[in-house]
């Protein structure tokens, strides 16, 4: 027997007896299968006049069934070293019409055993194909017609494993680029036919996460679900005697209407009991608003474009200029305002005798000193954002006779080229003592000690230093007198340059500063090698004058002996 008719009569055996009974290995092949040699055990490459199958395991044989669709059949055989092709030349050898043809492919992995030919050891897959006018084309899977049913879970994708992992799910889509499309093939007139695809996530490279539905039909997609939404972020849900839907409930998220003219939010009571009424929340491009659905009245409106923090209420408190903007209440027939809680800016009066001044917390007017700006009757409190900025600016004088607490910055922010006198001073007024000084040079007195933080437990990398190498930079050190450029009241100072001082030590934020700590760490280390050297030399004076005392004495009894010599002679 050849070795073709041996591998057909094993071939058949195991697809009769094994494989196609217990459904061993089924596989559906693309256009693309050459480079899944993971998932088929023979990838296959076709061509207008060829089909090859390259089996990706060690194997002994290949069988390959063609069957029309009236049942008719056409089969190769192949050895181990043989290329597996089915060509035009076949097509036409055989009679094979044009139509659509199951492929079935069976790959020997084993030996027959005479005893028990259905131990033979294979795997197979399936495909299907066209011939159309003597070429070959590869369709792109099996084509059922009838009903289905499927008892267990179903996966759908080039993604799915042969032994899926299904939990609880029932249909599974897992792949690259995953959709469900809905294609209405509706034709006749007056029969609804847009088509709509539900989507899971962009397709191409940096695109985004989410869940949509969108009209294939008008290209748009109207509902829209982005990837990492919180529980909750939309639902419907049925509460009392109604309906309800949530926006954002966990966390509160906006609710974002949009309409081509005037979006509006309306309020709707509908009661047997207390009445039908309605309230509308609207905006367009001059204002947001509040409209009594009763009356049809106006009486809230809030302007395009008005100040961050014009108007705050809080529980025992409201607050114009709650973020430092400018605040204009334009009042008729009166001069004053009496009871206004915090004011952060300018409050405005128009009257005959307040006109552009700011007065708060004033029962009478006329109490108020002639010649302030700004003047509160009690407790004025200026809040952290006093500015939308977070900080507190002041463009000339601010004085306070009393406490200013604040949880922000104080900027004083202006031109000080012509200011004459402090830009900053902390004064005494019954003593006139001032107690800090900070000129608009930059010149900085004080009345008392300046204390700088030098806490070991707020401090790390601590290394120590060799007071050697301090006192040899010292030494190196250019020191000279100086003056502040437009400085004359700063007078004469004496010191390096922080450039020089930089390069020497590397202490400090930069090159054009000096820390006032790094320059009495810089002197105690030198001090401390001076006090090394002193105590070295102390020691070697003392080991000199020994020596010396030593020598006075040998020389002194070098005299005795020589006085005695010469009395003896």
């Amino acid at each position: 027997m050849s070795v073709s008719s041996l591998i057909l009569s094993l071939a058949m055996t195991v697809l009769r007896s094994r494989l196609l009974l217990c459904g061993l290995a089924l596989f559906a092949l693309s256009a693309s299968a050459a480079a899944l040699t993971d998932l088929v055990p023979a990838p296959t490459t076709v061509t207008d006049d060829a089909i090859t199958w390259m089996p990706a395991v060690q194997h002994t044989g290949l069988l390959v069934i063609l069957t029309g669709a009236d049942g008719e059949e056409a089969r190769r055989a192949f050895a181990a070293d043989e290329t597996a092709t089915f060509t035009t030349a076949d097509v036409a050898r055989l009679g094979m019409a044009d139509g659509e043809y199951r492929v079935d492919v069976v790959v020997m992995t084993g030996e027959v055993s005479t005893g028990a030919p259905d131990a033979t050891v294979g795997l197979s897959q399936t495909s299907r194909i066209a011939i159309e006018a003597g070429t070959l084309r590869e369709l792109s899977g099996p084509v059922i017609t009838g009903n289905q049913t499927i008892r267990q879970a179903l996966c759908v994708g080039l993604n799915c494993a042969d032994a899926e992992s299904y939990g609880a799910t029932d249909v599974l889509l897992k792949a690259d680029n995953l959709s469900v499309r809905f294609d209405d093939t509706s034709t006749t007139a007056g029969f609804p036919a847009n088509d709509w695809e539900l989507l899971a996530n962009d397709s191409h490279n940096g695109g985004e996460d989410y869940f949509g539905i969108r009209d294939i039909t008008a290209a748009t997609t109207p509902f829209r679900v982005d990837a990492g939404v919180a529980t909750d972020g939309l639902r419907v849900s049925p509460a009392g005697s109604g309906t309800h839907v949530g926006v954002g409930t966990e966390p509160m998220e906006a609710i974002h209407a949009v309409t081509s003219d005037t979006p509006t939010l309306r309020l709707e009571q509908q009661s047997t009991s207390f009445g039908d009424y309605a309230w509308d929340l609207g905006g367009y491009e001059s204002y947001f608003y509040l409209q009594d659905g009763g009356s049809g009245d106006f009486p809230f409106f809030v302007g395009a474009g008005a100040a961050n923090g014009a108007l705050a209420i809080e529980a025992d408190d409201v607050i114009l200029g709650f973020s430092g903007v400018p605040v204009n209440l334009v009042t008729t027939g009166t001069t004053s305002l009496a009871g206004a809680a915090f004011l952060s800016d300018s409050l405005v009066v128009d009257g005959p005798t307040l006109t552009q001044r700011t007065l708060v917390g004033f029962d009478d007017p006329t109490t108020a000193a002639a010649n302030t700006e700004f003047e509160v009757d009690g407790f004025a409190r200026f809040r952290a954002d006093t500015r939308f900025d977070g900080t507190m600016t002041a463009f000339g004088d601010f004085v306070t006779n009393g406490d200013l607490t604040g949880r922000g910055k104080l900027n004083f922010v202006g031109d000080y080229s012509a200011l004459a006198g402090p830009v900053i001073r902390v004064r005494d007024q019954p003593t006139s003592t001032n107690y800090m000084i900070l000129t608009r040079q930059g010149d900085l007195t004080i009345l008392g000690t300046l204390s700088q933080g030098s806490d070991v437990n707020r401090k790390e990398e601590i290394v120590a230093v060799d007071p050697e190498a301090i006192l040899d930079g010292v030494s190196a050190l250019p020191i000279s007198t100086w003056q502040y450029i437009g400085d004359e009241e700063g007078g004469t100072h004496l010191g390096p340059m922080a450039q020089d001082f930089y390069r020497a030590f590397g202490l400090g934020q930069g090159e054009t500063t000096i820390a006032s700590i790094d320059a009495d760490g810089v002197a105690l280390a030198s001090v401390q090698a001076l006090r090394a050297r002193n105590e070295a030399a102390v020691a070697r004076i003392a080991e000199l004058e020994a020596e010396n005392a030593a020598q006075a004495e040998r020389l002194a009894r070098l005299e005795a002996a020589v006085a005695r010599l010469s009395a003896q002679n």
